[in-house]
């Protein structure tokens, strides 16, 4: 019984997806991981953790560290003196971890402190320079992004910050911090206080989860879910923009991102998402589909996952939703010209509102009449910011969906071909190939907790990042290597995968030496291998003496040479592969050996029982390399044994065989066709000939023998009169002229009617004559022409009573 559980867990682990490999590099972490960065530059990766910040380099290999807690703290009191206050050991989670290689530092923000912040040194992170404050909460989503704003004429660095809010925060959204010293302004402090509306006292009651924040040319977006109005349950998910050079937040406007199934079930609440060029096959899809706007290549595309909402949906379903970030600024830019225009409408309905200070169900405006155009970054006249209203957000089909709750994407292009790899808060890592329609292809087991979302690719998108409670690992985006054949490559339509002719392995593209040439390196989804599509000619004789060259049509035919050096393995008999224009192959066939004083040797593996010919395995692979280019197979036929695959019919067999032999029946003998042979006694074959057939019970009668486009033949049948028995065994015979070819076609007629009069006696009849009795006629009957059959037989009755002697009275 022990082998049991073993068999249990294979089965299990084939059955289910693949599990991560134990060569594959990882990081443990003592506590839980919050965030995890890389510095593109150096490779290194950076992993904030609860109470430590660790520096790995690429293969996940501990370099350095420094321990940020636990430390005693209290939330409701101003450090570092906390007078009056009591204060705990509490732990240090990390809130915001940016690689700001224009200094050379990692900007590391906890939640001690009433979130504290420090640069720590890219070179070794166990080296504290500053402090800064962003959130005091544990479980409070803070997201950053680095840029460079003018301050007095000067290039300042500075990052700005979102985050939601906590009970002992600040009630600021967004805040621009510094990176550097300016004008008597010290590091870490704001930029610029004006942003008023940053303040209002209903901020918290928008409950912000921020999920991401990043730059795109001269904007800085964040994505975030928020409610829509203070007493609504819903959460509904919002990209907002703001010019980089706007340090005062005029040009701060949000959109309502929508995505939802057949417009039936709706994802409104953003979990993680990704920024990345589409793709050549990819845009080209979104561009045709007219959903997206217009989309080419060199647009970048924002790759969502959604939840549904907790609040007003109990289901674990998600989805990922696509967006043109092209188009998004297109729609921000009619919901500012709306505003603009003193109305703040389009086609005559509300498309723009000020979020944050509503009152009794009425979206207030924020506008004022402008030249549209004028102020693409907004000025001193728009002091709060703008939004679209939900009828005016930009809405998008769900590309894949699933009945699960996902945590995280990432998304790369290889080959022209879009990749998406979703993480889920099962530790799974789904691999779905983005294109007209979206396919998972692979999937992958990284744990059993759920994914972080900081998923990203190494600087050669070779390898993809996946953090999970506290875990990190480094898994390769493909793994073709272990695909060994042709067929089990293009089975798995991975979009990184490929047949590499020439090498006989499953590469990426950019691995294979001569991916270049025409069908050297066969794509995974094109589900198509080299293969021997035909021959010329398309069989011979395997007692055929003298055997001509075999000329062979490959499909897809690789750009091939002489110089490659083709060798022909037919069934054993290796010779040098000829290579001849019009992209096909010939090889010499196994030839007749001749030794003196014996049988000429035919080395054609014999013909097995059953079967009319030998398939011989033919083989072309690459001389120097071994390696193999197609393999088929090649018909020998035998016309001796295709006499035998009738039963009782041994000329009717040989004639009508696609091998076209020939009958003799003088000798009784089937051979192969000889075009040069006038012999009356031989019967080529039956292509084009007529066949008639007959028996003693058919009188002078004969019915015709058609040939059908299976090549076999029929008669339409003949209704004979006969009444003498039960059964019948008539000799057919068959005739081509006036020549009666075969006279041992024995058949057997019955008459299910004849002797069964009643049910019971026509229930015993041999099963094997198909006799049923009738409900009406009340007779017995073939099944076929019985319209009613009647399963049980009727109970007897009875019909009349006489004496059988002498009663007394």
């Amino acid at each position: 019984m022990a082998a049991w559980p073993l068999t249990l867990c294979l089965l299990l682990c084939l059955c289910s997806g693949s599990l991560v490999s134990n060569s594959y590099r990882h990081f443990y972490s003592n506590t839980e991981i919050n965030n995890v960065v890389q510095d593109p530059g150096t490779g290194r990766v950076y992993v904030g953790a609860v109470n430590t910040i660790y520096q790995l380099d690429e293969m996940l290999q501990k370099q350095d560290s420094i321990e940020t807690g636990p430390k005693k703290d209290n939330k409701l009191c101003t450090p570092p003196k906390f007078s009056g206050c009591v204060t705990k050991l509490t732990n240090n989670s990390n809130k915001l971890l940016l690689v700001n290689r224009a200094n050379g530092t990692l900007v590391v923000c906890g939640s001690l402190f009433r979130g504290i912040c420090s640069l720590l040194s890219l070179e070794n992170v166990s080296k504290v320079e500053y402090y800064y404050v962003v959130s005091t909460e544990d479980k409070l989503s803070v997201v950053g992004v680095l840029t460079v704003v003018q301050r007095h004429g000067r290039n300042t660095s500075v990052f700005l910050v979102g985050k939601g809010y906590g009970p002992s925060d600040t009630t600021k959204l967004i805040t621009t911090r510094l990176l550097q010293e300016s004008e008597g302004v010290d590091l870490f402090e704001s930029y610029d206080e004006s942003s008023v509306w940053q303040v209002n006292a209903y901020t918290n009651l928008f409950r912000h989860i921020f999920r991401l924040a990043f730059q795109h040319k001269n904007f800085t977006y964040f994505l975030f879910s928020r409610t829509n109005a203070k007493n609504e349950m819903g959460n509904y998910t919002f990209i907002s923009r703001v010019c980089q050079t706007d340090t005062h937040y005029y040009s701060y406007m949000e959109l309502q991102l929508n995505c939802s199934q057949g417009g039936g079930q709706q994802y409104s609440k953003v979990q993680a998402a990704f920024v990345a060029f589409p793709g050549e096959r990819l845009a080209r899809s979104m561009d045709v589909s007219g959903r997206y706007g217009r989309v080419t290549a060199e647009d970048k595309v924002l790759f969502v996952v959604f939840g549904t909402d907790s609040q007003t949906d109990q289901s674990q379903a998600s989805a990922l939703c696509m967006y043109s970030l092209k188009e998004i600024n297109k729609r921000l830019k009619e919901i500012q010209d709306a505003c603009y225009s003193g109305a703040g409408n389009i086609d005559e309905k509300q498309a723009v509102y000020t979020p944050y200070s509503i009152s009794n169900g009425v979206w207030p405006k924020n506008c004022e009449q402008k030249t549209p155009g004028d102020h693409p970054c907004g000025a001193d006249f728009l002091p709060s910011p703008l939004a679209s209203t939900p009828d005016f957000g930009i809405s998008a089909e769900a590309v894949i969906t699933y009945e699960e709750h996902l945590s995280a994407v990432a998304v790369v292009v290889e080959n022209e071909h879009t990749i998406a790899f979703l993480g889920t808060d099962r530790g799974w890592i789904y691999k779905v190939h983005l294109s007209g329609s979206a396919e998972q292809y692979d999937k992958k087991t990284v744990g059993n907790t759920r994914v972080n979302k900081n998923l990203f690719f190494d600087a050669g998108q070779d390898h993809i990042y996946v953090t999970t409670e506290k875990e990190v690992t480094r898994v390769p985006v493909q793994e073709c290597h272990w695909r060994s054949s042709c067929q089990s490559c293009v089975t798995a339509r991975d979009p990184y995968c490929g047949w590499c002719v020439a090498e006989g392995k499953c590469t990426r593209r950019s691995a294979c030496r001569r991916a270049v040439e025409d069908n050297h390196w066969i794509w995974s989804l094109s589900q198509e291998c080299v293969q021997i599509t035909g021959y010329s000619p398309e069989n011979m004789s395997r007692m055929q003496p003298s055997r001509p060259r075999v000329s062979m049509t490959l499909v897809p035919f690789p750009d091939i040479t002489e110089s490659d050096q083709l060798e022909c393995d037919f069934g054993g008999s290796k010779s040098q592969a000829v290579i001849e224009p019009g992209k096909s192959i010939t090889c010499s066939p196994p030839e007749v050996v001749s030794i003196p004083q014996t049988p000429e040797v035919v080395n054609i593996p014999q013909t097995p029982e059953s079967q009319d010919f030998v398939a011989v395995e033919v083989k072309l692979t690459f001389k120097d390399s071994h390696v193999e280019l197609a393999v088929g197979q090649y018909r020998f036929y035998d016309c001796s044994a295709a006499a035998k695959m009738l039963t009782n019919t041994p000329c009717a067999s040989c004639v009508t065989s696609k091998w076209r032999c020939q009958w003799n029946i003088k000798d009784h003998k089937c051979s192969e066709n000889d075009a040069e042979t006038q012999d009356v006694y031989v019967i080529k074959h039956a292509q084009g000939k007529t066949f008639k057939m007959g028996t003693e019970l058919m009188g002078s009668t004969e019915v015709e023998i058609v040939l059908k486009e299976d090549q076999t033949y029929e008669f339409q049948g003949y209704e004979f009169s006969y009444d003498k028995g039960q059964m019948r065994d008539l000799l057919f015979y068959v005739k081509e002229g006036s020549n009666k070819i075969d006279s041992n076609l024995n058949v057997t007629l019955y008459n299910c009617s004849f002797g069964r009069e009643d049910c019971s006696l026509c229930k015993a009849a041999d099963p094997k004559y198909g006799c049923v009795w009738c409900s009406h006629p009340k007779s017995c009957l073939y099944s076929t022409t019985c319209p009613r059959e009647e399963e049980l037989c009727p109970m007897p009755k009875i019909l009349d009573v006489s004496s059988a002697g002498n009663t007394s009275p």
